[in-house]
């Protein structure tokens, strides 16, 4: 599934930089504890470009093997979804 050019990582962490969506400092996760870090990836599913940077990195890094893409919560569905869409893959939601 590889399809990106060598700076796509260091692009897309710009923008991930760029929107402030790494907050350091302890916070209270809803399902997992507490946390000294916290990743809020709503900023970046709300710029289209940074989305698509996200879909097409994770796209480069799975397997050419794959053939189906699953997608689990808020945050992963949208993630599986483009990555199933781009690449042609078969697509599953896990709502549980």
């Amino acid at each position: 599934m590889k399809m990106q050019p060598d700076n796509m990582q260091s692009d897309l962490i710009a923008r991930l930089k760029q929107l402030q969506t790494v907050q350091y400092g302890e916070v209270e996760l809803s399902h997992a504890g507490a946390s000294p870090i916290y990743f809020d990836f709503k900023k970046a599913y709300g710029d289209a470009e940074t989305r698509h940077l996200l879909i097409l990195r994770l796209g480069a890094i799975i397997p050419n093997r794959t053939n189906c893409i699953a997608g689990g919560g808020y945050g992963g569905i949208p993630l599986a979804t483009g990555i199933s869409m781009l690449f042609k893959q078969k697509f599953y939601i896990n709502n549980e």
